[in-house]
């Protein structure tokens, strides 16, 4: 992964199912637009908010983990929630804040449009219209096929040429603040 990225070697949620006890939750879930912005958040979820306020919004994850990267000096929690089909990565040593997610949801969309319906080709003929020119791809040694696009911070997953998931974010460095790209 580039930028400050995170990948638990393929998809970091798993398939499943959790009861919740609380259904104003679950209500609050069911209304969150499943669209990606690149650089700013997901649905009306905003990179950079602090743990709290997740969970206000979302309630409790399904599972949580730290994740130990020996690269990384900054400490980073994986949030799974699994009915939604999707991860929160927070970062930060005082204060977790909402730095990237990643979401294999079939409806979750980009510029309006389904991605998981998109080939390829058409997923990064929309990231060039949307003005994200710079591309990488590489062949993971689990199987999956990535591409992605640095100016966006976003990787798309392929496998037997489908999208299996995405992963965006930003930076956060250690005072909580999102750090820009710039190149």
């Amino acid at each position: 992964m580039k930028q400050g990225y995170l990948r638990l070697n393929g998809p970091a949620f798993h398939s499943g199912k959790k009861q919740y006890k609380n259904n104003q939750i679950v209500k609050k879930m069911k209304k969150m637009k499943l669209e990606i912005h690149p650089h700013k958040g997901f649905g009306d979820l905003e990179f950079a908010v602090t743990d709290q306020q997740l969970i206000e919004r979302l309630g409790d994850p399904d599972s949580t983990e730290m994740v130990d990267d020996d690269q990384e000096s900054i400490n980073t929690i994986l949030w799974d929630y699994l009915e939604p089909g999707f991860s929160l990565f927070l970062e930060g040593d005082h204060t977790a804040r909402f730095s990237a997610c990643e979401t294999d949801n079939p409806e979750t969309t980009l510029y309006g449009k389904k991605i998981f319906e998109m080939s390829e080709a058409e997923i990064i003929d929309l990231m060039k219209e949307n003005g994200f020119q710079k591309i990488d791809v590489d062949d993971e040694i689990w199987g999956e096929r990535r591409v992605s696009f640095d100016d966006a911070l976003i990787d798309f997953y392929f496998k037997n040429d489908r999208l299996t998931s995405v992963n965006w974010g930003v930076v956060i460095n250690e005072k909580g603040e999102i750090e820009w790209y710039s190149e």
